[in-house]
């Protein structure tokens, strides 16, 4: 269904108040409404790249961070391995700073020898050279270290790129691409969140002020066997559409076990 033909529908339902429903002996006032998905997504890739792998089907349900689907990724495990073997390579690292600690000891030692005028000032002064070529030598370890890390973590996030993860706790509602198809920036398939479910209502401007956050309205879904429930309303704009004379409200509705699908028409009575 269009946005435009949902919204024809809620102005319709919203501007039928009109219908009063009998409950407990009592006529209250009837509001058209629609039940819809919290969020709706649709997932790409990070990346271009030909499809490797799908893990999940249209209907499954997914949780958030799960991965559902995978890009062709020889190159990026490659490179992880080889950056994982340099950030491992601290040898190099241990060996410049044992030479530096060598030659702080041994410039200390030539200018106390010097001070006794047993050594000479150009011993102190290639004994001073050293240290200062090996605190040189440790430095570039260390940043050449460091930047093994950084390439470590660069090259995983490149690996984490070609797999593409749920943003949501939802269901699987639809698939675009098949393994083996190649994706550029076009979404590979679509997630809804139905818990909770957000329900949609346009009201005639005649309610604004009785409508209010936190007042308790009975959500009934246009279904046999979906029993009504209690919601409270959580939004009320602040909004007045002049053209229609309408304005919006919602509400949420938790549905853990999905036993309420989205999509459904349904009234909202207040409760008498």
């Amino acid at each position: 269904m269009s946005i435009a033909s949902r919204a024809t529908l809620l102005v319709v339902g919203a501007l039928s108040l009109l219908t009063p429903l009998s409950q407990a002996g009592e006529s209250v006032p009837v509001l058209g409404c629609l039940l819809e998905p919290t969020t709706v997504a649709e997932l790409s890739a990070s990346t271009r790249g030909k499809v490797a792998e799908i893990l999940v089907k249209r209907g499954d349900v997914v949780k958030k961070d799960q991965v559902l689907a995978r890009l062709e990724s020889g190159v990026e495990e490659l490179n992880v391995e080889l950056a994982k073997k340099r950030a491992g390579m601290s040898m190099d690292l241990q060996s410049k700073e044992a030479r530096l600690e060598l030659s702080e000891l041994n410039e200390q030692r030539t200018r106390e020898l010097a001070e006794k005028n047993m050594m000479s000032s150009m011993q102190l002064d290639e004994a001073a050279t050293e240290k200062t070529i090996a605190q040189l030598e440790a430095f570039e370890a260390k940043e050449r270290y460091a930047l093994s890390k950084v390439e470590l973590r660069r090259a995983q996030e490149l690996l984490r790129q070609r797999y593409i993860h749920s943003t949501l706790d939802g269901i699987v509602v639809e698939m675009y691409k098949e393994v083996g198809e190649f994706v550029d920036e076009e979404p590979l398939l679509k997630l809804a969140q139905l818990d909770p479910l957000k329900v949609d209502v346009i009201a005639s401007v005649d309610l604004f002020g009785e409508i209010k956050e936190g007042t308790n309205l009975t959500v009934s879904p246009e279904l046999a066997g979906v029993p009504p429930f209690v919601a409270v309303v959580d939004v009320v704009d602040k909004i007045i559409d002049g053209g229609s004379g309408t304005f919006r409200f919602s509400m949420v509705l938790p549905n853990p076990q999905y036993a309420v699908p989205a999509g459904l028409n349904c009234q909202l009575e207040r409760l008498p």
